[in-house]
């Protein structure tokens, strides 16, 4: 009697065995990919917040330097909200559309001495600058962005 071969193949456990490595490789791929898109989202949203507070800070400086009457050196001395820091309607149009027009930014301005101490801006003289920060008012991970602008001769 001629012996017959024997057929070659998987048996069932070497097949649940085989399933079971794919699967638990699988589930930590899911997890490295749940992963990647939340932090994408982060990215995006920093680098919306990182734009809309360089855009503010733009338009804050434009206006300082410019032709408008608008004074930084003034605005922080009185302090206030950035409504009441405009001097005209168009730059109360500037500022609403550069620092809140959507964009959810708090906009605060202190007299500083040269050495960086916070002082009332009545004593700081042409020898201090105005610190402006601007930060988001609704993610506080994000730094502020903050504008450090040199107080101008009253003479």
């Amino acid at each position: 009697m001629v012996a017959q071969p024997r057929e070659r193949g998987l048996t069932l456990i070497e097949l649940v065995v085989a399933l079971a490595i794919i699967a638990v490789a699988m589930a930590g791929l899911a997890g490295t990919f749940a992963l990647l898109s939340g932090g994408i989202a982060d990215t995006e949203d920093t680098e919306s917040y990182a734009r809309e507070a360089r855009g503010c800070g733009e338009a804050l400086i434009a206006l300082h330097y410019g032709d408008s009457d608008f004074d930084l050196d003034d605005q922080c001395s009185q302090g206030g909200d950035l409504e009441t820091w405009s001097g005209s309607a168009t730059e109360g149009q500037v500022l609403e559309q550069a620092c809140e027009a959507g964009t959810r930014l708090e906009v605060t301005c202190a007299c500083r001495t040269e050495t960086g101490s916070p002082v009332t801006c009545d004593g700081v003289g042409e020898s201090g600058y105005n610190r402006v920060e601007i930060r988001s008012a609704d993610q506080a991970a994000f730094p502020p962005m903050t504008l450090q602008i040199p107080r101008e001769d009253e003479d």
